[in-house]
This record gives C-alpha cells, sequence and structure tokens, in this order.
C-alpha cells in the first residue's frame, strides 16, 4: 500500500491563516463594547467567585458524619481496649491461682501416695501381730481347759481351784495331777464386775 502525503501548503493557505489568527488578536487586545456583548456567545465569568458546586453540602454533611462515626468507633475501641486489658489480668491471675492449685494438688497426691504406702506396711505389721497372737492362742488351748458354771465361794484360794479341778477330773474318770497344772484362776464374769 502506497503511502500517502498531504500536498505541500500553499502560500494563500499559510496568508488566510495568518489573517485569521491576527485579526483574533485584534478582538482580544481592543476592549470589548456592549455590542460585542450581546453578539457574543461567550460569558465572562469572575475567576475570583469560589464555585459552589452541585454535591459540596452533601460532602461536608458526609465528612461530619464520617468525624462522629470515627469518633464512636475511636471510644468503642477504647473500652473494648480497657476490657481487653482486664481481661488479660484475670487471666493471669487464673493461671497463677491453677498454678497454685496444681502444686497443692501434687502436694496432696505425694502425701497420699506416702500414706498408702504406710497404711500397707502397717497392715502387713497388724497382720504378722494377729498371726503371733493367734500362735498364742492355739498354744494356750492346748493346755488349758474352762470350766464353767462352777459355784464362786466367796475366799476362793488357788489352792481351792486346784483341788476343783482334781474333782472335776475324777468326776469324768481323768486323773490331773498337781504338776500337770500351770495355773488356775476364774475369769470375770458381768455378774462379778
Amino acid at each position: 500500500m502506497p503511502l500517502r502525503r498531504t500536498p505541500p501548503s500553499t502560500s494563500k493557505q499559510v496568508a488566510s491563516l495568518l489573517q485569521v489568527l491576527e485579526s483574533d488578536a485584534n478582538q482580544s487586545s481592543a476592549p470589548p463594547t456592549d455590542t460585542d456583548n450581546e453578539s457574543s456567545n461567550v460569558n465572562n465569568r469572575n475567576r475570583n467567585r469560589p464555585r459552589k458546586r452541585q454535591y459540596d453540602d452533601e460532602l461536608a454533611s458526609f465528612m461530619v458524619e464520617m468525624r462522629k462515626s470515627i469518633g464512636i468507633l475511636t471510644k468503642q475501641q477504647d473500652t473494648i481496649q480497657e476490657s481487653i486489658k482486664d481481661i488479660k489480668k484475670q487471666n493471669t491471675d487464673i493461671k497463677e491461682s491453677m498454678d497454685f492449685i496444681s502444686k497443692q494438688y501434687e502436694d496432696m497426691k505425694n502425701k497420699l501416695a506416702k500414706m498408702e504406702l504406710d497404711r500397707k506396711s502397717h497392715l502387713a505389721h497388724i497382720q504378722s501381730l494377729e498371726q503371733k497372737v493367734e500362735n498364742l492362742e492355739r498354744s494356750q488351748r492346748q493346755a488349758s481347759i474352762e470350766i464353767r458354771n462352777i459355784p464362786i465361794n466367796k475366799k476362793e484360794s488357788k489352792q481351792d481351784l486346784v483341788q476343783l479341778v482334781k474333782k472335776v477330773g475324777q468326776s469324768v474318770n481323768v486323773c490331773v495331777e498337781e504338776l500337770q497344772i500351770r495355773d488356775v484362776f476364774r475369769l470375770k464374769t458381768k455378774k462379778r464386775k
């Protein structure tokens, strides 16, 4: 595609363009007359007068509302910050309390474990003592005789009781020697107390 160029300007076109520019310059330098104002469609305005836009009042009221809203939000945020500080302090207090309670719990747990060990050792000791008592009672029963419902004499001595045991032995056809008797005594009864 061949390039197209604009034709070179002719001297007639340049001269007419210069005339138009000169006439515009003459009109702007000449003081305006009343006839020029009437015939001209261009309005002259005072550039020092502030422009009032259509939405200036709405924008100003919006800005005031925004400032109020930001102020309210700032106050709310301050109260929330205070609440957060209080909650943090409470959490710190709760943590300290929980640490203290946890320490006490561990101490109690250790004491309870020690008491449980002591209890087990005491139970073992009690069982051994019971076993010893039972063995003593068995050995005592092997050589003991309990006789019931024999009337009581007011002034009764050991020798009287030995003679009483011999008589009981004779009545059941058992020979009881005085050397076989280690000890003889009466048990206290409810009536004798």
